[in-house]
């Protein structure tokens, strides 16, 4: 009676350890040990049930992180995108701007430019019509 029950403690204490795979000695015995045996076995079975379902539940919640991850970076990438799309726009705009501004500055100065040579040229002229009278006035003067 008690080399069974040593049997049955050492096997116990194996199932303890996680050993799942071992058959318990006594299975099918008609006798206490048996009841014994059978107990422990369906406690195995309902631990190894329970452990599977852990497993499973632990696959379920990494699957659902790692998905809650990929939409996450998704959703930073495409809020990244937009700022980056929003900047190049904003450049984009603000360089036609100053393009323009550029344009008219530079049609300003060429008139400028322009209307100072025909000021300097209507004094050039002036001067040149000033300087033929004061040679006539000259000239009359001396005679």
């Amino acid at each position: 009676m008690t080399k069974p029950l040593r049997g049955m403690i050492r096997d116990m204490d194996k199932l303890a350890a996680g050993g799942f795979a071992l058959v318990l000695p006594g299975l099918g015995r008609s006798d206490e040990i048996g009841a014994m045996a059978e107990a422990v076995e369906q406690f195995k079975m309902t631990t190894m049930e329970r452990a599977g379902r852990e497993v499973e539940q632990q696959e379920t919640g990494r699957r659902a992180a790692a998905a809650q991850r990929q939409l996450t970076l998704h959703k930073l990438a495409d809020g990244f995108e937009a700022a980056v799309g929003d900047m190049v726009t904003a450049v984009t705009t603000l360089s036609q701007e100053l393009e323009d501004s550029t344009r008219e500055l530079s049609i300003a100065v060429g008139e400028a430019s322009s209307e100072a040579s025909l000021n300097v040229k209507s004094v050039a002229q002036a001067t040149q019509e000033l300087t033929t009278s004061v040679s006539e006035i000259s000239e009359r003067g001396q005679e």
